[in-house]
């Protein structure tokens, strides 16, 4: 007589690794270890959603979705999770900050990762690597001394990049940049004229592109009082 093999779900697995892994568990959390599970069985809209890569090298896959599904693989990034990003839509986000937001959203994994993007600071884009000039981040402020947008890079820029601001979708300045530039801390400060408050609110978007990256970030201008 056959013996019915039973079909393991992904929290039915969790134990079954504390049994039978006892060693490997006492060091992961199982969280780390249910959505590594989740994401090599999950469906997503783009094929390289859910890639692992090693931080500092996003020029080469790790791990696709079909090698996590292997126990050795899940093993492995568990047990180094710090040292591996997760791919979503050409951006890595640390594999720790995916675990805690997927903890946080009750192992949803659909609500994990619309919030990634926002709760998650992305380490860099595909294709790049420690040793390629990236921006890390684009900050705006409209005052006193006028729209003034900061851009911070991984090293040390040797050249110049563009900017373009967008107010309720209408170009209002683009072109390559005027900068001061601060070589210690790889930041660049540039100062366009104030955007003068309307009668009503203003959305402005405001983008970086350096080769072909682009980083954008977004303000309101409060209307008028």
């Amino acid at each position: 007589m056959n013996k019915k093999k039973n079909r393991i779900v992904p929290s039915e697995l969790i134990r079954h690794l504390k049994i039978n892994s006892k060693k490997i568990l006492s060091v992961l959390s199982v969280a780390i270890m249910t959505a590594i599970i989740t994401l090599s069985m999950s469906v997503q809209a783009k094929a390289a959603n859910g890639y692992i890569y090693k931080i500092g090298d996003y020029t080469k896959v790790a791990y696709t979705k079909a090698q996590t599904a292997n126990f050795a693989n899940q093993k492995q990034i568990g047990l180094y999770s710090s040292t591996y990003g997760y791919e979503l839509n050409g951006k890595i986000y640390k594999f720790d900050d995916l675990t805690t937001i997927y903890t946080k959203y009750k192992q949803n994994f659909t609500d994990t990762l619309i919030a990634l993007s926002t709760e998650g600071y992305s380490i860099g884009d595909v294709g790049t690597s420690s040793s390629t000039l990236a921006i890390k981040s684009v900050n705006a402020n409209n005052g006193n001394n006028g729209l003034v947008v900061t851009v911070v890079f991984n090293q040390n820029l040797e050249g110049s990049f563009s900017t373009e601001a967008l107010v309720n979708g209408i170009s209002v300045l683009t072109g390559t940049a005027n900068f001061d530039y601060n070589k210690d801390t790889h930041t660049a400060t540039v100062t366009y004229a104030k955007i003068e408050t309307k009668s009503v609110a203003q959305n402005v978007n405001v983008s970086i592109t350096l080769g072909n990256q682009i980083k954008t970030t977004f303000l309101v201008v409060a209307a008028a009082q």
